[in-house]
């Protein structure tokens, strides 16, 4: 990211030598404009330099010249101690960047070098086409600083790009467009100060070219290397006329790398860190510089994590429990832990409440029950986005019965109330899906046994949500 400059500086004795044609990227005036173009001829007191007009400029309004290549786009800068600002860095002298606020004002603030972590652009990265049934659908990550809003470009074959849509997301579905016509896209990025960012890579795209996904994962297995862990996968490619081979991109929470693309329907990861967990994800590449809508996920799991559900269902009374109750709910909350190696098992703690209502004709008015399990789980993917989770639990329960001594469900003035705990099992099975990496919603069905003189038996069934970390 150094990048060499020289900067003159004019003295009365020196005397500035004249090259004819010597290359010169930017000339610096005191006004605040930046001309780009080339140095045709310079003397001690004048620089003729040429642009769009070849123009001589007195050495008294210049500021510097640049020889390199110097990118002029607002630029997010990072300091090592966490601050963070937006500004053009115009200047480096080895020792110092030099900024702007504003580029078309000479006003400047320098910062040493050894002070900034990074910058980069600003504008939004890794833009990706996948045509749909639908449409097109965009994607893309998001610079650093913060963004109001994306707009979205596309050309239909006029070679002028038009805005068509402003979204707060990182994605967006084009419909309407023509079957079979090409089409190219690109975003910018609005940040807080209404300033309109370069545009992103352009990509294209073909409305209705649908682009089949990778099928399944067939092989998934850890390889360990001598300084480094590895992943070898292998999925099931397509046959298509539009496949043109595959890429595999690494994901985090807020960016998406894309680390490779093959030919093959197989592929090596190598070099891993130990002490950190890996998304991944394979789409089939178009011939469009495009890609498909769908992908296998696949991961590296290497440390130890926590799922917490939170559940709510309908509880209803079996076999001679009918008798005394009616259909109740439930909500239950389990923390499980997940442990590297031993594949989809996870154990932990259960615990809620339910309440199951009276039934006609009986003595028994209200029973609810506040159970402390133990839950063993062992989950596999269905599908892409599924998991099921068959479990079992075990523990005790604190059960509260209230009941009519005179065995009439009428008369509401002889109430009686029995409490105690019990050991309780359930065995059921949830199947979730994973919306996000973090996050996902889930339908579960479980039948639970309080163990009594005469065992009772409940069936729950609802829905749920939860959030690993």
């Amino acid at each position: 990211m150094k990048r060499k400059a020289i900067h003159f500086f004019v003295a009365a004795a020196a005397v500035i030598f004249i090259q004819s044609g010597l290359r010169a990227e930017l000339l610096f005036l005191k006004d605040g404009s930046i001309l780009k173009g080339s140095v045709v001829e310079e003397t001690a007191s004048s620089v003729l330099f040429k642009s769009e007009k070849t123009v001589r400029h007195n050495r008294n309004s210049i500021l510097r010249i640049s020889y390199t290549d110097t990118y002029l786009g607002r630029q997010y800068v990072k300091k090592n101690n966490g601050e963070s600002f937006l500004a053009y860095i115009v200047f480096e002298d080895g020792e110092n960047y030099y900024f702007r606020r504003v580029l078309s004002s000479v006003q400047e603030f320098t910062l040493p070098m050894d002070e900034v972590m990074f910058f980069c652009r600003v504008h939004p990265l890794n833009l990706r086409a996948r045509p749909s049934e639908e449409g097109v659908e965009l994607v893309w990550d998001p610079p650093f600083n913060r963004v109001v809003e994306f707009n979205v470009y596309s050309d239909d074959g006029s070679g002028q790009f038009s805005r068509i849509a402003a979204v707060s997301s990182c994605s967006i579905i084009i419909r309407g467009l023509l079957p079979g016509k090409k089409y190219r896209f690109r975003v910018t990025a609005v940040d807080e100060e209404s300033v309109e960012s370069e545009f992103s890579n352009t990509v294209s795209s073909a409305a209705g070219d649908v682009i089949p996904a990778p099928l399944k994962i067939i092989k998934l297995e850890k390889r360990e290397q001598k300084n480094a862990p590895g992943l070898f996968v292998q999925w099931k490619g397509v046959d298509s006329p539009l496949n043109a081979g595959y890429i595999i991109y690494s994901e985090t929470d807020s960016s998406t790398i894309k680390i490779a693309e093959t030919g093959e329907t197989f592929y090596e990861l190598k070099n891993l860190r130990r002490d950190k967990d890996y998304y991944f994800r394979v789409f089939t590449a178009g011939k469009e510089n495009n890609e498909s809508s769908g992908s296998l996920e696949f991961s590296l799991i290497q440390r130890v994590f926590f799922d917490i559900h939170v559940t709510g269902g309908v509880s209803i009374p079996v076999g001679a429990f009918t008798d005394f109750t009616s259909t109740g709910y439930s909500v239950l909350t389990d923390v499980t832990m997940g442990i590297p190696g031993l594949g989809g098992f996870r154990f932990g703690i259960k615990s809620g409440y339910s309440s199951l209502g009276e039934s006609d004709d009986s003595m028994y008015r209200e029973h609810t029950s506040v159970p402390l399990y133990l839950t063993l789980q062992y989950g596999f993917k269905i599908f892409n986005l599924y998991e099921m989770f068959p479990y079992i639990d075990s523990g005790v329960a604190f059960n509260r019965l209230v009941y009519d001594d005179n065995g009439d469900s009428s008369d509401g003035f002889n109430y009686l109330t029995e409490e105690g705990m019990q050991m309780q099992f359930s065995a059921g099975v949830v199947c979730k899906y994973n919306y996000s990496r973090k996050n996902y919603i889930s339908l579960f069905v479980q039948c639970g046994i309080i163990m009594e003189s005469r065992p009772k038996s409940v069936v729950t069934a609802g829905l749920g949500f939860g959030v690993k970390i």
